[in-house]
């Protein structure tokens, strides 16, 4: 199915509803990597944006200013649908409740002025929804039956729409582009075990907490750093607290938000990355990408679709959530291993290549849209 403008020459139109960054987190990231890869296949698209949220800290969480940004945002959005004449309208989905409602008369503006839409999914927690009440299994419905597809990040999440979804549903995995990082930093007599995310509860870090006493008592050389913006203060403290009290405070580093190159430098100097994250959405974490594009191995959750991008036993480990006991296992196990944690770095790395760069997401874009008839075959 196409719009009602795709018999006219020139590129294909797309209008995409998203958010670019700021704030920098992984929708927002792909928001923007989406819409240059379009525009790099020779697509005419642009952004419709939606900037409910202008610091991290307000990500998933309802303020007041945020509702006296909706009415504006929809009326930019009316005008947008209007004005480009768009054969297709992409829309970057939330999957939390309010977030899923609020949305509900976006995605009608477009079913509106017959456009045909993409649903390009980056979280979990669709499948729950559809089965908390009828009121949510009703959104789900008029907001998914019309769709032209849905992207995914992984085949778990496919698992989870197909169930309410009969169409067309394409994975479509997450990449880290830019230039390419630094080359690794000289091995250390000192194992550096690297945690960088926008740091809260559901992302692991009470798990990696209870894991750190049990690495140092049989591995005391290891320095364990702490990166990222702390979304939840009161967990900062809770952190700061235990390693005072447990006596760690020389094993700990905490660096605070980190980007660009410093970041990348970060990453280079590490030894291990960990993410033990239990988050209720997590799906495809941007920042697990770029501990492999650095050629770290990555010891992460068996939640969302982490287990498609970490090969266990041969890129890294995956675990248990909230399992602080295996998370030590494996930590001193790459940290007594240099030869392991050289050996899934190299793999990791070429994972990255392989799969989850800008060259293989481009690819991977083309691939779709030709499938959809917005790209002439190659």
């Amino acid at each position: 199915m196409l719009s009602r403008h795709s018999a006219r020459s020139g590129p294909r139109r797309i209008l995409i509803y998203g958010q670019l960054p700021p704030p920098f987190h992984g929708t927002n990231i792909m928001t923007r990597v989406f819409l240059r890869t379009l525009q790099e296949l020779g697509l005419e698209a642009r952004i419709s944006s939606k900037q409910f949220s202008r610091r991290i800290e307000e990500v998933n969480r309802l303020k007041a200013a945020k509702v006296g940004r909706y009415i504006g945002f929809f009326r930019r959005f009316l005008r947008d649908l209007r004005i480009s004449q768009a054969d297709l309208v992409v829309y970057f989905l939330s999957s939390q409740p309010l977030g899923l409602l609020a949305e509900l008369p976006f995605v009608i503006g477009a079913r509106i002025l017959h456009m045909p839409y993409i649903l390009y999914l980056h979280t979990r927690g669709y499948g729950r929804l559809h089965s908390r009440s009828l009121l949510f299994r009703e959104i789900i419905r008029q907001v998914f039956r019309p769709a032209l597809a849905c992207f995914v990040l992984g085949d778990r999440l496919r698992q989870e729409i197909q169930v309410f979804f009969p169409g067309k549903i394409f994975v479509l995995p997450n990449c880290i582009d830019g230039p390419e990082p630094p080359g690794r930093a000289p091995v250390s007599s000192t194992t550096q075990v690297l945690f960088l995310s926008n740091i809260n509860e559901s992302k692991g870090i009470r798990t990696l907490m209870a894991a750190i006493p049990k690495v140092l008592g049989t591995s005391p050389d290891v320095l364990f750093v702490l990166a990222g913006p702390w979304q939840d203060r009161s967990v900062e403290k809770e952190v700061l607290e235990f390693v005072e009290r447990r006596g760690i405070r020389e094993s700990v580093q905490r660096t605070g938000p980190v980007y660009g190159k410093d970041k990348e430098n970060l990453l280079a100097s590490s030894d291990i990355f960990v993410f033990p994250s239990h988050y209720p959405l997590e799906a495809m974490s941007l920042v697990v990408l770029e501990a492999m594009r650095a050629g770290l191995p990555v010891i992460t959750s068996d939640i969302g679709s982490l287990p498609e991008v970490v090969v266990d036993g041969k890129t890294g480990f995956v675990i248990p959530p909230r399992d602080p006991e295996r998370l030590a296992e494996k930590i001193v196990r790459l940290v007594k291993e240099p030869e392991l944690r050289r050996r899934m770095g190299q793999e990791s790395r070429q994972r990255y290549l392989t799969d989850f760069s800008s060259a293989a997401y481009k690819k991977r874009v083309g691939e779709i849209l030709e499938e959809l008839h917005f790209l002439p075959p190659r």
